[in-house]
């Protein structure tokens, strides 16, 4: 018995799930921890000034804020927690 060849209509693919980097769940709860140390060494901050100068004080922990930020940033974009569906991107209105 010979099969039939003819070519039939592809079916669309479904498109993978983005997969998670295993590191990114540790970098977030390390960014996190991170702000929390920002936030609990605003306590301290003015004697930190006045021992080793507003310039460095300030120099330093902006640059940790801005680290501790970025860090959860980049951290957060590389979590799938939306998931937008391109097909209907046209306009249209979708009736239930």
């Amino acid at each position: 018995m010979v099969a039939d060849r003819t070519p039939t209509a592809a079916q669309p693919v479904p498109a993978a799930e983005p997969e998670v980097a295993p590191w990114v769940a540790p970098a977030l709860l390390l960014s996190i921890l991170m702000l929390g140390f920002d936030l609990v060494a605003l306590i301290p901050l003015g004697e930190w000034m006045a021992e080793y100068g507003i310039g460095l004080v300030c120099t330093a922990y902006l640059l940790h804020v801005l680290a501790s930020t970025a860090l959860a940033v980049w951290t957060v974009i590389r979590l799938p927690l939306l998931h937008l569906d391109t097909d209907h991107g046209s306009g249209e209105r979708f009736e239930n």
